[in-house]
């Protein structure tokens, strides 16, 4: 399965936690607790993955494709975006 490092511990984070948190902007580490913030990076590649798809959806049989753009939201991000995301040390705790 995939894992994450924590960038304080190097303890490998199981993309089980990732995905269980309420949001994965910034998140805690299961070993020493502190926060990560995903970096800017995977931010910006994640939102091309989300929407490129949706930009190059036609409006022409716009019921039909509403499905496949509601399962499209719905898949980036609760699977590729925990997948996408890299994290780094949060700066505000290094004050």
């Amino acid at each position: 399965m995939l894992t994450k490092k924590c960038p304080y511990c190097e303890n490998k984070i199981d993309m089980k936690y990732i995905m269980k948190q309420k949001h994965l902007y910034t998140i805690n580490c299961p070993n020493c607790h502190r926060k990560i913030k995903s970096t800017f990076l995977s931010k910006l590649i994640f939102s091309l993955v989300l929407l490129v798809p949706i930009l190059l959806v036609d409006l022409e049989g716009f019921y039909t494709r509403l499905g496949f753009l509601l399962i499209w939201i719905l898949l980036s991000l609760f699977i590729i975006q925990p997948i996408i995301y890299n994290y780094e040390k949060n700066k505000k705790d290094d004050f």
